[in-house]
């Protein structure tokens, strides 16, 4: 059965206030990004309701990042647009306009795509699209005309994608950026579908409409067309069932070895002695420009929180939330216990949510704290997992600990095996004074926190005792801390 909904008259926004958008999303992966400049692009795909006879137009405003511009001087990192949308009538009147902007990262091919979802009563409209510049003067337009439905169509408009899965009720209970939901489908959303060699997965979705009681039951063909009206490959019918009330009609086909070019996808959907057909355009990128702008587009997605994750495997995703424990709020904790239990779209999730809201930069692309945790983490694995920690990595003893949360100390003393155990003190001044002291009690470079002055750590009473007084004493001296008395002269 199809989902209802409330509907008003006229052109109206549907599921938000008005003036609101009902979705935003940059979509800028190493695929998409493959693409040679594309110029502002607009789309609507309309789907029918009988409630009050009403039309629901799903449009897409695609924004490439040439026409953006820098979101402050010296900045190339991230670009903004602001776009005008309006809806016209027949007549050339204005029923609805509304404006808003967008800050993307500017990568090879980046496009912003705007969804927007409104109401149409019967009738012909135009949608048009309009973006500016900071001083307000028009930089791109584009426009396309819609109509209403004036009676029950045998299906909607048919929705090409690049991307489309079934929903996860465990991770997806909002749509994330860049796709829209239909069902249970969620599906990443452009303007033109631009598929490369390296994407050549091309999916598709339509809804067919049901007035009668009965089910209707038949197949479906999907073609591909060039641009001379010739089919170049279509698949086997497959059986078809439409229930009271209308459903949704999707899948998948693979077009690879399609060379560049301009193509209409075709689909055809029999039922009893009646066939509707419906069609929609997508381009083939060339294979030399694709693997360009794929090489640069990756390095680039990589300083990215998405980008990053998303080149991890399982197994590196799982190495890479273990020492999050050092630095995680406790509404976190429980995640991390199970987050080997997790999905692999659900644990690139989490990190990338875990590390945005710690970004001190969001107007970025990059996230330097990020940048600067996982450094910190490669550091201390390769320098303190020795001696009788060799086993484990570096990260898990003691001095590695203190580095992945603190970073560098601002000076260190260093004292080799003598009158005491080898022993290391790390003084950071930066903040807050803090210190740090450790020993080598089994002589072969595994070093324990003796005592600290950071009250998340934990000091062993007997440290003085394993250190021996003329070390203690010597350490309070660099610190400016009498460890006999307790009283500090200094920072």
């Amino acid at each position: 059965m199809l989902e209802s909904g409330r509907f008003w008259s006229g052109v109206v926004r549907s599921g938000a206030a008005a003036g609101a958008m009902v979705a935003l999303a940059v979509l800028h992966t190493p695929e998409l990004a493959a693409q040679a400049a594309r110029p502002l692009t607009v789309n609507a795909i309309r789907f029918y309701r009988a409630d009050g006879n009403k039309t629901i137009v799903k449009a897409f405003v695609e924004v490439p990042a040439q026409l953006a511009e820098p979101v402050a001087a010296g900045r190339t990192d991230s670009v903004r647009y602001d776009v005008v949308l309006r809806v016209l009538d027949s007549a050339g009147v204005t029923l609805h306009s509304e404006r808003w902007g967008k800050t993307l990262a500017n990568l090879p091919g980046a496009s912003g795509v705007d969804i927007v979802e409104f109401l149409l009563s019967p009738g012909k409209y135009r949608l048009e699209a309009t973006v500016d510049n900071a001083a307000g003067q028009r930089r791109a337009q584009s426009a396309i005309d819609i109509e209403g439905y004036r009676t029950v169509p045998a299906a909607s408009d048919l929705l090409l994608a690049p991307m489309m899965r079934v929903r996860d009720a465990a991770v997806d209970s909002v749509p994330l950026p860049g796709y829209l939901s239909r069902g249970n489908t969620l599906i990443a959303a452009t303007a033109m579908l631009h598929l490369t060699p390296l994407q050549t997965h091309a999916y598709y979705l339509l809804e067919a409409y049901n007035p009668s009681d009965l089910d209707q039951v038949g197949s479906m063909r999907v073609a591909v067309i060039d641009s001379s009206a010739r089919v170049l490959t279509e698949t086997k019918p497959v059986p078809v069932r439409i229930g009271r009330g209308g459903g949704l009609l999707q899948g998948q086909i693979d077009v690879e070895g399609l060379p560049e070019g301009r193509y209409q996808m075709k689909v055809s959907v029999t039922l009893g002695d009646k066939t509707l057909e419906r069609s929609a355009a997508f381009t083939m990128a060339p294979l030399e420009a694709t693997m360009e702008r794929n090489a640069v587009a990756v390095q680039s997605a990589l300083v990215t929180d998405e980008g990053y994750f998303a080149a991890l495997s399982d197994e590196q995703l799982d190495s890479a939330a273990a020492p999050l424990g050092y630095v995680a709020k406790a509404s976190e904790r429980s995640t991390l216990r199970g987050f080997a239990e997790l999905s692999p779209t659900a644990k690139r999730r989490f990190l990338t949510q875990f590390w945005k809201s710690r970004d001190p930069d969001p107007a970025t692309d990059r996230n330097e704290l990020r940048e600067r945790f996982y450094q910190q983490i490669d550091f201390a694995n390769r320098s303190f997992g020795e001696g009788t920690n060799r086993s484990q990595p570096g990260w898990k003893t003691d001095r590695g600990r203190v580095y992945a949360k603190n970073g560098a100390p601002d000076d260190v003393l260093r004292r080799p095996a003598g009158n005491t155990v080898p022993y290391e003190v790390w003084h950071y001044t930066r903040g807050k004074s803090r210190y740090y002291i450790f020993a080598d009690r089994s002589g072969f470079g595994a070093y324990n926190l003796m005592a600290t002055n950071d009250l998340t750590e934990q000091t062993f009473l007997g440290w003085r005792d394993i250190l021996k007084e003329q070390a203690v004493t010597e350490i309070g001296r660099y610190l400016g801390v009498d460890f006999y008395s307790g009283s500090e002269s200094g920072s």
